[in-house]
C-alpha cells in the first residue's frame, strides 16, 4: 500500500471483507510499541453481539451444572 498525497490509504478488499469494514465504518489509528495499528471502532451493536457470543460460548461448560437456574434452585431446596 502507498499513502496518497492527501494521506489516504486504500485497504484491500479481502481485508475489508475479512474484518467487516465498509464505507461507513469508523476506524482509529493507534500507536503501540512503535507500530501503527488500524482498528475498527466498536459500536454498541458490535459490543452487544460480542457479549451474546461470549455468553453462548461459555453456557453449559461446567459439568453437572443445570442449564436452568430455577431448576437448580429447586433441586437445592429439595423441591
Amino acid at each position: 500500500m502507498k499513502i496518497g498525497e492527501r494521506g489516504q490509504i486504500t485497504i484491500p478488499k479481502p481485508l475489508r471483507d475479512r474484518f467487516g469494514l465498509n464505507t461507513s465504518q469508523e476506524v482509529e489509528c493507534i500507536e503501540d510499541r512503535g507500530e501503527l495499528i488500524l482498528r475498527r471502532v466498536s459500536t454498541t451493536a458490535d459490543a452487544q453481539e460480542r457479549l451474546k457470543q461470549n455468553i453462548k460460548a461459555v453456557t453449559g461448560i461446567l459439568n453437572g451444572q443445570p442449564d436452568d437456574v430455577d431448576t437448580a434452585i429447586d433441586d437445592m431446596r429439595g423441591l
